[in-house]
C-alpha cells in the first residue's frame, strides 16, 4: 500500500458486503476501498450501521 500525502487526490469505492433481509431493524455491513490515483489502494475499512424502517402510512 502507498501513503497519501497532503494535496494527493484520493478516491473511495463503498460497497454494501451484506443487504438484510428483514429491512424493519438491521446491521448493513459496508466495505470501504481508499485508492489513489494510480489506482492502487492505500486503505481498506469497515463500517457498520444500524438501520431502521420508517412507519409508511
Amino acid at each position: 500500500m502507498n501513503s497519501l500525502y497532503r494535496f494527493d487526490n484520493f478516491f473511495l469505492k463503498l460497497s454494501n458486503l451484506c443487504a438484510p433481509k428483514d429491512i424493519t431493524k438491521s446491521i448493513v455491513k459496508w466495505l470501504v476501498d481508499v485508492y489513489d490515483e494510480t489506482r492502487e489502494t492505500v486503505a481498506i475499512a469497515t463500517i457498520l450501521t444500524i438501520v431502521k424502517k420508517r412507519n409508511q402510512e
